[in-house]
């Protein structure tokens, strides 16, 4: 069963994203802030990294590039999600190597594909 961490500072998102990918058959675990996942990425391998690019203290693209850097998921892949605003911007991500990049609000069904297609690749 694939282990996907959930990365947002809202409870409800978390929640939301959580059970839509469960219901896949991933098991999730959840972190309110880039710096908790961090720490939960130290200790723990995850097969997919669902993270927020705006997340207050870090955001996702700091967060990304710190995955990136070292340690035992530095090749798990990343959907980050963003408003359509925060995607505009997206070549800032290019820098911060994220997979892929998802402009919300995203349908469940597209959530878990997009997750499906990142795990089927061989990345897991």
């Amino acid at each position: 069963m694939p282990k996907v961490l959930i990365v947002n500072d809202s409870r409800v998102v978390l929640a939301m994203h959580g059970q839509t990918l469960r219901s896949a058959g991933m098991m999730c675990s959840s972190a309110e802030s880039a710096g908790l996942a961090l720490g939960l990425l130290a200790e723990e391998h995850f097969d997919l990294i669902l993270a927020d690019i705006n997340m207050s203290h870090m955001d996702g693209y700091e967060f990304s590039r710190r995955v990136r850097v070292s340690g035992e998921n530095k090749d798990t892949p990343i959907i980050m999600l963003a408003t359509d605003r925060e995607a505009s911007e997206a070549s800032r991500g290019m820098d911060a190597r994220f997979n892929v990049l998802v402009v919300e609000p995203i349908l469940r069904e597209h959530l878990v594909q997009y997750a499906q297609m990142l795990l089927r690749d061989g990345l897991v």
